[in-house]
């Protein structure tokens, strides 16, 4: 939970806020939640609020009970609420409260997250995809830009994941994985509002498959369909080249995240005929079996590597619309480039006037000097396990 808030008056709303976020998570998708778990427990609260707020869009897109127009006009009133409650700072509605409060302090780009809420915005209308290519284009319009603030956050908080240009595709195919790890587990929630979110391409491969599955029937076709669809997942899932370069704390988040997206397959696999109208979820026992190990280590991390947390405080909220807040400390300067480069000056004649606000940068909660040493020292073309872990502990720390 956010240590330091705007104000008093502020503080038990925005806490009631984020427990909202934090009780939808773990309600309807428990494992999501245990990895969030994993993470920094600075950065929990944001990882919650982030999946409410899209959780709540994607709701709205979906509700069976109204039409497409009513449901595009809601989207759009939704979000045109959520651009005018980043300006003010705040929300009566706790999701948009709470992302509202994550975005301001983690410098989060909206924008991006908006993009999203688009894609959305087209599926009021209802979802088919006739090939994998159609149906993995619509996962990365609905979930890239969720995974790139994801990165932002982490970024923000001196976690730097080292990402390859020549993995590019294996990181789309993973997030693949996912969401048809998603997909399959939640197929009974899907077909009560009508929709089956799988390409035709591979529904026309075991026929009477989509018939039976429209009918709510287990049959024989949807059993061999389901048991493909699996094998898919875990083929896009099982990708331990990814780990390479990971610094240690993200090595054991994504791993655990990993397995337990496994086990969720394993568990779509045994589920028979309750898959069609019940969610699919991992056992308690399988969860703390792969969660125990995990969480030993991320406490390992924690205690053997020291680094201040950043915990940040965003701005104040303007006190009318005529007000601007300032929301940068004072100017410093960047890291050098590794190559030594330097960048031609500019005339201090062209430079735009700054003003001091009180949001200083101790204010802020931004690391100390030890602390940005330790973040640089990390950056690199291809960082090791060990040369990152620093940036790591910094978020770890409580």
């Amino acid at each position: 939970m956010p240590d330091r808030l705007t104000s008093s008056s502020n503080e038990r709303a925005l806490r009631a806020a984020y427990r909202h976020c934090r009780r939808a998570v773990r309600r309807r998708n428990p494992v999501e939640y245990a990895v969030m778990q994993l993470t920094p427990p600075a950065l929990r609260p944001a990882w919650w609020a982030m999946w409410a707020a899209f959780a709540a869009a994607d709701d709205i897109a979906d509700d069976p009970g109204a039409d497409r127009a009513e449901r595009a006009a809601r989207l759009h009133a939704w979000t045109t609420w959520l651009d005018s409650d980043l300006a003010g700072g705040r929300s009566d509605d706790p999701v948009r409260h709470a992302l509202v409060d994550t975005v301001r302090r983690w410098d989060l780009d909206l924008g991006t997250l908006h993009r999203s809420f688009t894609t959305l915005a087209a599926d009021t209308g209802g979802r088919e995809f006739a090939t994998w290519a159609q149906w993995s284009s619509w996962v990365r319009g609905t979930n890239h830009s969720w995974a790139v603030e994801g990165l932002h956050l982490l970024a923000h908080a001196g976690v730097h994941i080292p990402l390859w240009l020549d993995r590019t595709e294996s990181y789309r195919r993973y997030l693949d994985g996912l969401y048809l790890t998603d997909t399959l587990a939640d197929l009974g929630d899907d077909l009560s509002r009508g929709e089956l979110l799988l390409p035709a391409d591979a529904l026309a491969s075991f026929p009477g498959a989509e018939d039976d599955l429209r009918a709510g029937r287990y049959t024989p076709a949807v059993r061999d369909l389901v048991s493909h669809l699996t094998g898919r997942a875990r083929h896009w899932l099982h990708q331990p080249e990814l780990l390479g370069g990971l610094p240690p704390g993200p090595a054991v988040v994504f791993d655990a995240a990993t397995r337990l997206f496994l086990a969720r397959l394993d568990a779509v696999d045994a589920a028979g005929g309750k898959l069609l109208h019940q969610p699919t979820v991992p056992s308690r026992v399988t969860r703390w079996r792969l969660l125990a190990p995990a969480r030993a280590q991320t406490a390992l991390a924690r205690r053997l590597l020291s680094c201040p947390v950043d915990h940040r405080t965003p701005p104040p909220p303007a006190e009318s619309r005529g007000t601007v807040v300032v929301e940068s400390g004072p100017v410093t300067s960047p890291p050098p480039h590794p190559s030594g480069a330097r960048p031609r000056p500019s005339p201090r004649a062209n430079c735009p006037a700054t003003s001091r606000s009180s949001w200083t940068a101790t204010a802020a909660g931004r690391p100390s000097a030890a602390c940005r040493a330790v973040t640089a020292t990390a950056r690199g073309p291809r960082p090791s396990a060990k040369s990152s872990a620093g940036p790591w502990s910094s978020a770890f720390r409580t």
